[in-house]
């Protein structure tokens, strides 16, 4: 006789319960019973807060689903798709392929999910606290705030480094608060202005590791691998100038959208002392993709060149909202595949030229008048009307670039119902630009990139004092007049 299977999605405290009343109700011969989870343990929540005091190590809270649930499937595939019409759920299996179960029965208990957005600005700045890894985070972020509070000399800055805010005065709130104080005050005595065992740095940790080898004569070994990911968020980070947002080699966990500021890519050279500049990216431009829809590590490191704000979507949201929206997942596929490959692997003559070139033999001063913020609508048309140029540049009183204005901006500015005096700081959008400083060959890598025709230059991101621009023009016909007759690019 063939056996019913009854598919259980989600591993927490109703999953959990589910599975076992059942198997102890219904016969094994007759029965099959599966539990998807993406853990292979139960997260016990209600002692997250105590992970996260540092009063209960991490692995006490995770309780193996395999010796909870004797004879129960247990399965860590992620499901992601439940076809109720034909009795089957779609999962994604080792090897990143999509393979089904079909089922007789389906109980869904998958839970919910964190929503950061209740309050604004939570999103941005709140730790949750849901997951294992929320709660490792949280630990290390206080402990982190208690070590830059020890080496800190300003009364004030040392209070804000230890104080905390809880959002949420429930249970788990009031639990979070607790321990977050005992881990504090417990810990201030220690912040002032066999073999192996013994080798460990302290008592407590001696001691410690002693009473798990000894607890182990008695009881199986805890089964349960944790996963310290943290739980999934669209939110907004800062990285100051100079900052790395990720480096070339690591995992891929997040997408980017850049809000305000600049980042250059770039990437290590086998053989070559220098790293090969890719590109640079302004606001609108977004960057992490290839790591997370090749599941691969990073293959170019990020860096901050001026302060900047980015978007930061979590790897598991990436790919709900990528593959829901079409328009988005064409624009990665043309992204990915431009930037699969680079451009000077098939032209490392012209690499080679731009290399010796220094980019204030390409910089041309700007021919043409500059628009203000306060610059109207119909100063700009007919500053455009009176000359060839592509864009206009926007500064200051300093002559700092604010922005800059194209042809395209001016008709989209009309039809969202711009007037001839609405103000060209409503429309103007933020350059991508180079600095005196940089090299040609990130000129032109971002001027490919972007498919721009010319780039403002800058004295440097701190200043932004404009000086002029380059022409992609001007840098092709130099590797042009450098290139050997008989040679081809």
């Amino acid at each position: 006789m063939n056996s019913s299977r009854i598919v259980i999605i989600g591993g927490g405290f109703a999953g959990v319960k589910c599975a076992k009343t059942l198997r102890k109700s219904l016969p094994r011969d007759q029965y099959e019973i599966a539990i998807f989870n993406r853990e292979n343990h139960m997260v016990f929540h209600p002692l997250l807060a105590e992970v996260a005091g540092a009063s209960v190590n991490p692995d006490a809270v995770a309780a193996p689903l395999r010796q909870m649930l004797p004879h129960v499937s247990c399965r860590t595939e992620a499901v992601q798709r439940i076809d109720l019409d034909h009795n089957y759920v779609e999962y994604e299996s080792h090897d990143g392929q999509m393979r089904q179960m079909a089922y007789d029965h389906v109980v869904i208990a998958c839970g919910g999910a964190v929503n950061l957005g209740m309050v604004p600005g939570m999103a941005d700045h709140a730790f949750p606290l849901k997951t294992i890894g929320d709660a490792i985070a949280l630990r290390a972020h206080v402990m982190q705030q208690l070590e830059k509070a020890e080496v800190c000399d300003e009364a004030a800055r040392k209070r804000w480094y230890l104080s905390f805010i809880v959002i949420g005065g429930g249970y788990s709130g009031v639990e979070a608060a607790g321990e977050i104080n005992d881990l504090v005050r417990g810990s201030r005595r220690f912040f002032q202005n066999s073999v192996y065992l013994f080798k460990l740095p302290s008592w407590s940790r001696r001691i410690k590791a002693g009473f798990d080898w000894a607890w182990e004569l008695f009881f199986a070994r805890d089964l349960a691998h944790l996963k310290t990911d943290q739980s999934e968020r669209v939110a907004g980070a800062h990285y100051a100038s100079g900052d790395y947002i990720f480096r070339q080699g690591d995992p891929g966990t997040s997408f980017y959208v850049i809000e305000k500021g600049e980042v250059e890519v770039f990437r290590r050279v086998e053989g070559k002392n220098s790293d090969e500049v890719l590109a640079v990216l302004g606001p609108g431009d977004f960057f992490g993709e290839m790591a997370l829809i090749d599941n691969q590590p990073r293959s170019a490191s990020i860096r901050a060149r001026c302060p900047v704000e980015v978007v930061v979507i979590g790897k598991n949201v990436f790919s709900q909202i990528s593959s829901s929206l079409k328009p988005l997942h064409h624009l990665l596929a043309k992204t990915m595949n431009r930037r699969a490959t680079s451009a000077w692997q098939r032209l490392p003559i012209a690499y080679e030229i731009l290399e010796r070139e220094p980019l204030s033999s390409f910089i041309e001063p700007l021919s043409h008048a500059y628009l203000r913020p306060e610059s109207t609508l119909k100063q700009a048309v007919t500053l455009f009307n009176e000359n060839t140029s592509s864009f206009c540049c926007v500064v200051d009183e300093q002559q700092c670039l604010q922005g800059i204005v194209t042809r395209t901006d001016l008709f989209r500015a009309s039809e969202l119902g711009a007037h001839r005096h609405t103000t060209v700081r409503d429309f103007m959008v933020a350059p991508i630009t180079v600095t005196r400083n940089d090299s040609s060959l990130m000129a032109a890598a971002t001027l490919r990139d972007h498919e721009l025709k010319s780039l403002p230059v800058i004295e440097s991101q701190t200043s932004r004092r404009l000086i002029g621009y380059v022409r992609a023009e001007k840098m092709f016909m130099r590797v042009l007049q450098k290139l050997p007759a008989d040679q081809r690019l």
